[in-house]
C-alpha cells in the first residue's frame, strides 16, 4: 500500500507541474499578473504540503510557536546564582572589548 501512495503521490506532483507549466505559457501569452501570481503560490502551498506529508514533518501553528518561544525564554531572576555571576562577567567582558573612544556612544544607545 505504500508502494502506491508514493505512486500517487509522484503522479500528483508531476501533474501540478504540468498544470504549472500550462500556467507560465499561458503568462507569456498574455495572463493577468495578479492572477498568475496567486495561482502559483498556491501550487507552491501544495507542493509543501505534499512535501511535509512525505517527510512526515509538519509547520508548528503561530500558537504553538509561541508556547515553545515561552518555554525557551529564560528570565535573569530565574537563573541559578552562579548563572547569574557568570552572565554579568561576560557582560562586563564584553563593554570592555568596546575601544574607549566610542563607549560613551555605546552606553548612551544601550540605554545606560
Amino acid at each position: 500500500m505504500t508502494h502506491v501512495n508514493k505512486f500517487l503521490a509522484e503522479i500528483g506532483q508531476r501533474n501540478r507541474r504540468r498544470f504549472k507549466e500550462t500556467i507560465i505559457a499561458t503568462r507569456v501569452a498574455g495572463a493577468e499578473e495578479k492572477s498568475y501570481t496567486r495561482y502559483m503560490n498556491h501550487l507552491k502551498q501544495q507542493e509543501r504540503v505534499v512535501e511535509q506529508r512525505r517527510t512526515g514533518r509538519r509547520i508548528m501553528t503561530y500558537e504553538e510557536q509561541l508556547k515553545l518561544d515561552s518555554q525557551r525564554h529564560v528570565k535573569f531572576n530565574e537563573m541559578s546564582v552562579e548563572q547569574q555571576a557568570k552572565f554579568q562577567e561576560e557582560r562586563k567582558s564584553m563593554w570592555g572589548q568596546i575601544p574607549p573612544h566610542i563607549l560613551a556612544k555605546s552606553k548612551k544607545l544601550a540605554g545606560h
